[in-house]
């Protein structure tokens, strides 16, 4: 990545916590069921832009998924389809510098992008019984 005419190291930051949501399925017929829901999520990266710098940057934002699932083989496999908006609640920057931190935290900053936009695939199985 760069930015400022500077070349960093970036790394995806992925964490379990905290994220959660819920789906709503509507069945419109035995193999097809529209989905929407709300979801929390915790987005982020992390930037080294030299061996005494480190930032860590994160996002909550809260969306609205909207998709398609598809049910084959008696509902034993599932297709998910769909995109999803969210809008950046919190904004949060930790800095390492050598062995000092400094960090800051913003709701509704306009230092991150308002809205995110994301698409979705996802497949899923259920054992036979």
């Amino acid at each position: 990545m760069t930015a400022w005419n500077i070349d960093q190291k970036t790394v995806p930051r992925f964490t379990y916590y905290f994220n959660s949501g819920f789906d709503v399925n509507y069945k419109m017929h035995q193999h097809v069921r529209p989905f929407t829901g709300i979801h929390l999520r915790n987005i982020g990266l992390i930037t080294r832009p030299n061996d005494t710098l480190k930032t860590k940057h994160r996002v909550y934002t809260l969306g609205a998924p909207l998709g398609l699932k598809f049910y084959l083989m008696n509902e034993k496999l599932m297709f998910k389809v769909g995109g999803d908006v969210g809008v950046a609640l919190n904004y949060k920057i930790k800095s390492f510098i050598n062995d000092r931190k400094i960090k800051s935290n913003e709701w509704f900053s306009d230092r991150v992008a308002p809205v995110f936009a994301s698409a979705f695939l996802e497949c899923v199985t259920k054992p036979s019984r």
